[in-house]
């Protein structure tokens, strides 16, 4: 692209939340990945809960831990789109690493040796109190979410959470964002480019669901003490922090549209406020997404990986279908709203 030329972009969800994996993928904490790896290995014939699963993306991952029994995964999201994408991403997958593969309707259901897979794409989510029937369980072994909880009320989701893990399970939770967005190189008006930021985070902590304010800009500092409030035990944490720059000033594949996408992300929602210059706000647009095409933008964003698990009591047994009831009650009888991944 040419410095003169006008930028342009045309924003998709469901492919910015592919180009968003390869980033994601390399930003979660190592330290954090395989302590949860660990955890995970453990555990028998597991049920696996992914949270605003997207397009599959954490399905996708986890299908490369050697896996053996039977294995149970339910993919959870409110976007008919992300369904369909997840169950199609997650099929080729599966049909990549050599599975026998059969699909009908929101199921699939796959085998290789000695590991029979079970795969379901749910359009609910955690804050609806029939989850659990939905699903058709009782408890889940691991409960995954990536760039999820700053979506949901942070408290009534992590209850909801650690009601629907069987005492020992695991909960997983990535890429959560801390509030501190910097691009680079610094625009012409830097103070005016901060305050984007600030109310773009205003936004994320102004959003209601369910009457609650959602978990917003600061999730990834208060995830540590929301999840020991729900009664779960942090046994890893630590930052996720996207880096995303030229290398030899080229972008590897999928990052300038990722980047792109950010940039219109913020344009699109602080334009729906009347606190900021409009004249101002599209100028630095074109300005950021030229810098994109030209290979010379680099973004840092904060953010935290946790993994935590619920506590064994004393004489615990194994879990029976009544804790369906024990859910449902302390739900609310709110239509459902949706949660997808940002």
């Amino acid at each position: 692209m040419h410095e003169n030329e006008t930028p342009t972009h045309v924003f998709d969800f469901t492919d910015y939340l592919e180009a968003k994996m390869e980033v994601d993928e390399r930003s979660r904490n190592g330290a954090v990945w395989r302590t949860f790896k660990k955890l995970f290995l453990k555990k028998n014939d597991p049920v696996i809960v992914d949270l605003g699963t997207g397009t599959g993306m954490m399905m996708r991952k986890l299908l490369h831990i050697p896996l053996h029994g039977n294995v149970s995964f339910y993919g959870v999201d409110n976007d008919p789109g992300c369904c369909t994408a997840a169950l199609d991403h997650v099929e080729n997958a599966l049909l990549s690493l050599h599975y026998t593969v059969r699909t009908r309707n929101d199921h699939i259901s796959a085998e290789k040796h000695d590991t029979h897979l079970r795969v379901h794409i749910v359009q609910s989510d955690i804050l609806d109190p029939s989850l659990p029937d939905i699903l058709e369980i009782a408890h889940a072994q691991c409960i995954t979410a990536n760039a999820f909880m700053d979506l949901v009320p942070l408290r009534d989701g992590m209850e909801r959470i650690f009601e629907l893990l069987e005492e020992g399970g695991i909960l997983y939770s990535t890429i959560n964002y801390d509030g501190s967005t910097t691009l680079l190189p610094q625009w012409r008006n830097q103070p005016f480019e901060q305050s984007l930021f600030a109310l773009y985070d205003k936004s994320m902590d102004e959003r209601m669901i369910h009457g609650c304010r959602t978990g917003g800009s600061r999730t990834g500092s208060l995830i540590f003490s929301a999840a020991q409030e729900a009664g779960l035990h942090v046994a890893d944490f630590g930052c996720s922090d996207w880096q995303v720059f030229p290398k030899k000033r080229r972008y590897k594949r999928g990052e300038k549209y990722f980047l792109k996408s950010i940039v219109s992300l913020i344009y699109q929602e602080v334009g729906k406020t009347d606190q900021v210059d409009h004249r101002e706000l599209h100028e630095w647009y074109t300005d950021r997404l030229r810098q994109s095409d030209l290979n010379t933008l680099t973004l840092i964003t904060h953010q935290t990986d946790i993994v935590a698990e619920k506590p064994v009591q004393k004489g615990y047994v194994l879990p029976s279908g009544n804790h369906r009831d024990t859910f449902r009650r302390r739900g609310n009888d709110e239509n459902r709203n949706g949660f997808s991944k940002i």
